[in-house]
């Protein structure tokens, strides 16, 4: 019956499985199950419609290649993925999988991710804190087809951060605990405990991955469906900083976006993602709710006269970093923030185990009036109000 059905989707596919083109997620479903269908249709040498082959030949170019979508979301990593493993699962043939290079190079962006203390650290789309996906059985299944314990010791942090923290509120969202429910079973069926857990390096880092550009108005005219950015496989970013204190569970730890755009996220170079110390979390990311500065741990400026604007592309630089045992540097450049004509700067000063500095700068190319300042999402860690400041804790994640 499964090749069967195959076969029905090669010879007759459904007009929805060529509705959409590009490097996001949903296309990743689409190429998955179109690529399934023809290689059972070869190997079973029936029909199979032109517009498999061309669809599956395209996006192999495009996306199949790289081993990535252009999401930059703790939520939708893990819808691409979960379609891009479907076809290893098909085949068996995990030494290919292996062999890929862009696969191997996006789980690894991934996994610097969570905290020490196993938290998924939200950010962009996302359904609130933590933001585990289906991270916990593929870092297992990771570490079992690399022998990486990198993965392995991710995936059991994780665990203790659920079984720690998931709270059994008759009115907490439901997806929590579905989620749970699956990464546990999958995890236990797929982990192979030959592998050592390796804890990551202490230090704060950065991480990279592909840009997104716009897509060229002739491809877009000429392909329906095609999303307006893509990925670029062959060029490198700054993603992330992680700024570590160590690789123990109480100690300080936070991330930080430097990406200008992304898909499933907002235009928030700079912001704080996250901070956590004890294990409890400090500061933390709207997820779905708001992907705008003002709800952010970022500076906002309002447009008061709302006339102003930049034509240049929103862009990111780390002109800046410095790792030292007591502290990390980073200095984050963006142009044209929030489409104005203004350059904002942030510097930040991590004192490890000790506390966090951040400098803003805006130099205006232009005369606007505006309306600015940081803005800081907390939890609720003292006095509620002072004589020129008010603590916007939030009293749930």
């Amino acid at each position: 019956r499964y090749r069967a059905n195959l076969h029905k989707v090669a010879a007759e596919p459904s007009k929805d499985l060529f509705a959409e083109s590009g490097t996001h997620n949903r296309v990743w479903h689409r190429y998955a199950l179109l690529s399934i269908a023809r290689m059972v249709a070869e190997e079973d040498k029936k029909p199979i419609d032109p517009r498999v082959i061309e669809y599956t030949d395209y996006h192999k170019r495009l996306i199949g290649d790289a081993g990535d979508a252009d999401d930059a979301s703790a939520g939708y990593h893990w819808v691409f993925f979960d379609a891009a493993m479907a076809i290893y699962f098909h085949t068996g043939d995990w030494d290919a999988f292996l062999k890929h290079k862009g696969f191997r190079k996006t789980l690894s962006r991934y996994v610097e991710m969570v905290s020490p203390a196993g938290a998924c650290a939200p950010f962009a789309s996302c359904s609130g804190w933590p933001e585990v996906g289906a991270s916990m059985w593929a870092y297992e299944w990771m570490s079992k087809l690399t022998r990486d314990g990198r993965f392995r010791w991710t995936s059991h942090r994780i665990a203790e951060h659920y079984y720690n923290h998931l709270d059994n509120r008759a009115n907490q969202y439901h997806l929590p605990y579905d989620t749970a429910r699956n990464n546990f079973v999958m995890a236990y069926l797929l982990a192979d405990d030959s592998v050592v857990p390796t804890p990551p390096p202490a230090a704060s880092r950065i991480t990279w991955r592909h840009p997104l550009e716009p897509v060229p108005s002739d491809r877009l005219r000429a392909r329906p469906g095609t999303s307006p950015l893509e990925l670029i496989p062959d060029r490198w970013i700054p993603d992330k900083v992680v700024l570590s204190s160590s690789a123990q569970a109480q100690d300080m730890w936070g991330l930080v976006e430097l990406l200008p755009v992304a898909g499933h996220g907002g235009e928030l170079p700079g912001n704080i993602l996250a901070l956590t110390v004890q294990d409890s979390a400090l500061f933390a990311g709207q997820g779905y709710y708001e992907n705008t500065p003002d709800y952010q741990n970022l500076l906002w400026i309002e447009d008061l006269d709302g006339l102003a604007s930049d034509p240049r592309p929103l862009a990111t630089e780390v002109p800046l970093f410095v790792e030292d045992p007591a502290f990390t540097f980073v200095r984050i450049r963006t142009q044209a923030y929030q489409h104005l004509p203004v350059t904002y700067t942030r510097d930040i000063v991590f004192v490890k185990n000790g506390f966090l500095v951040v400098k803003d700068r805006a130099r205006f190319d232009s005369t606007m009036k505006v309306r600015l300042g940081p803005c800081y999402y907390a939890r609720s860690l003292g006095p509620q109000c002072g004589d020129h400041w008010f603590n916007a804790y939030y009293d749930q994640l």
